[in-house]
């Protein structure tokens, strides 16, 4: 016949609290960090799903409901109570609905990626088993009991990256810089349109006279151009002389009583030579 003997082992009782403190902790954290609340013949325990809870990193809202005196779970509140998530520095606001989690009945949460650190606000309204329900939880921040968001740049590693708020923000100022540099490019052509169409503006252009010694500036005959221009401009005059060589050619045109060589009174020079031919013969 087999015997059994029990042995003890004695440990002290330091050693013993240093192992139970974590367990007791990491059971504890998620109660501790949750807000308790009755309403009506109901407890309700409120806060994000994990925390602390950080920005850009999956989360969700958490709900637990039991009844105060039995504490046994409430069941089938993902079908009439749902809840209204604020962003409480920005404002912006929406409504989620509730899912059950799985083998855990009288726990509810909502999905929810948290954007942007800070206090958040949770109402929860509908109806809890016949119950009107109409219940605001706030974070820390603003008084209550469960954590705000964190910002998550100080536990990213070994590189840290762009948050979508940031990143919207940097494309929210490119938009805002191309804006305002095509505004700048309308204001500067409408300006000089209406600079060219008002009337103090200068307008170049060539005048008739101008145009008129341009076209016979190689001629005989001198031209003289005298333009008036608008008040504050001052008198322009341009002269060209007469070229020797056209004055030669004028007189002889205008001079009738001068012959030319080889025409009038003259004969041709093959005629004289054929005369001068006969002649020695």
């Amino acid at each position: 016949m087999m015997e059994y003997r029990m042995h003890c082992v004695w440990i002290p009782e330091h050693w013993l609290m240093a192992v139970m403190l974590p367990v007791l902790v990491l059971t504890t954290s998620t109660a501790i960090a949750h807000e308790r609340r009755e309403v009506g013949p109901y407890q309700c325990v409120v806060g994000f799903f994990t925390e602390p809870g950080f920005e850009g990193l999956k989360n969700g809202v958490e709900l637990r409901v039991m009844q105060t005196e039995t504490q046994k779970p409430v069941e089938g509140l993902e079908h009439t109570l749902q809840v209204e998530v604020t962003h409480v520095p920005s404002g912006a606001a929406r409504v989620l609905r509730l899912r059950t989690i799985y083998r855990d009945p009288g726990r509810y949460t909502a999905d929810l990626i948290p954007t942007a650190p800070g206090q958040y606000r949770f109402r929860f309204f509908g109806s809890l088993a016949g119950t009107a329900v109409n219940e605001t939880f706030v974070s820390r921040s603003g008084g209550g009991q469960f954590d705000d968001v964190e910002s998550s740049a100080d536990i990213q590693f070994p590189e840290r990256v762009s948050t979508m708020r940031e990143i919207q923000s940097a494309v929210r100022g490119t938009q805002q810089t191309a804006q305002q540099a095509q505004d700048a490019l309308s204001t500067g052509r409408s300006e000089r349109e209406g600079a060219l169409g008002g009337g103090d503006s200068l307008v170049i252009r060539a005048h008739e006279v101008e145009m008129e010694r341009e076209r016979d500036r190689y001629l005989s005959q001198p031209t003289w151009v005298v333009e008036g221009c608008r008040e504050g401009l001052g008198l322009a005059q341009i002269g060209h002389s007469t070229p020797k060589v056209a004055t030669r050619m004028e007189s002889r045109v205008k001079d009738p009583r001068r012959k030319r060589r080889g025409f009038e009174g003259q004969k041709p020079t093959q005629t004289r030579t054929i005369e001068r031919l006969l002649s020695s013969q």
